[in-house]
C-alpha cells in the first residue's frame, strides 16, 4: 500500500541558509510493513534533485547566488511494488544575495524599483545597490558626514534605522554608550534626508538633524510619568 499521508507534505518547507545552499524536510511517511525512501525535485532555478534517500532532509549546496528555486517531495516505500505517494505542494526559497563594500549594514530602505540605498554603523556614507546584480559593489554612494553633530574623534555615527516618510528618508543613531558605556555624542542622531538619484549620481541633502532625543524623552517622562527613564 501507498505510504501515510499518501499526498506527500512538508514539515520544514525549503528556506535560505546561505548564498548556496536551502534546507528543506519532508514530513516523516509512515508503512507498516516496509522502509520509506523520499525524493526531492527542483521544478524550476535548475537546481539538483536528491535522487532516492531514506533521509527526510535535503540540504541542496553550490546554488546561485539570488536566485529562485522551488521544490516538491514525495515518498514511496521500499516493497517490491515501490508504492509512491503524490507529489506536496511546490514550495520556493531564494538564496541569500551579497553586496560589496560595506561591512556592517545597519538600516536600508528601497529608493527605486530595484533599487536600495543603505548605511552601516560604522561610517558616514549612504550607499545604493541594484537588488538585481548580487555580488556588485554600489552603485552610487554619498558621503553626509559634513551635515551631521560628528565627534571628530569619535566620528562613528551608529545607525540604526531608516524609513520614508513624506517623501524623505529618516535615519535614526543607536542612542546608546559605546561597548565601554562611554557617551559619544555622534551617536545621538535623528535626522531626515532628500534623496534623489540621477543615473550614478547620488545627492543627499540632510533637510534636518535632531540630537536632543534622549533629554527630551526625560524631560517629557518627567511630567507624564509613562516610565521612559526608569
Amino acid at each position: 500500500t501507498v505510504p501515510e499521508p499518501n499526498i506527500m507534505s512538508w514539515q520544514v518547507e525549503p528556506v535560505t541558509t546561505s548564498t548556496s545552499s536551502i534546507y528543506m524536510e519532508a514530513t516523516t511517511a509512515y508503512d507498516t510493513q516496509n522502509g520509506i525512501e523520499y525524493y526531492f525535485q527542483c521544478t524550476s532555478g535548475n537546481g539538483p534533485d536528491s535522487d532516492w534517500q531514506y533521509s527526510n532532509i535535503f540540504e541542496p549546496n553550490g546554488l546561485d547566488m539570488g536566485t529562485e528555486y522551488t521544490y516538491r517531495t514525495k515518498a514511496r516505500d521500499t516493497s517490491g511494488n515501490l508504492n509512491e505517494t503524490d507529489w506536496s505542494i511546490p514550495e520556493t526559497a531564494i538564496t541569500f544575495k551579497i553586496f560589496y563594500e560595506i561591512a556592517d549594514a545597519s538600516a536600508a530602505v528601497a529608493l527605486a524599483p530595484g533599487l536600495f540605498i543603505v548605511s552601516d554603523d560604522e561610517t558616514n556614507k549612504l550607499r545604493v545597490y541594484d537588488v538585481n546584480n548580487p555580488g556588485s559593489t554600489a552603485i552610487a554612494d554619498a558621503k553626509i558626514r559634513d551635515f551631521l553633530n560628528i565627534d571628530p574623534c569619535h566620528p562613528e555615527t551608529d545607525i540604526e534605522g531608516a524609513t520614508w516618510f513624506n517623501g524623505r528618508i529618516f535615519w535614526i543613531a543607536s542612542h546608546g554608550r559605546n561597548r565601554d558605556g562611554k557617551f559619544w555624542y555622534s551617536r545621538y542622531q535623528f535626522f531626515a534626508t532628500t534623496v534623489t538619484l540621477v543615473g550614478n549620481e547620488l545627492n543627499v541633502t540632510v533637510d534636518g538633524n535632531y540630537t536632543n532625543l534622549i533629554d527630551d524623552l526625560i524631560a517629557y517622562d518627567s511630567v507624564y510619568n509613562l516610565g521612559l527613564a526608569d
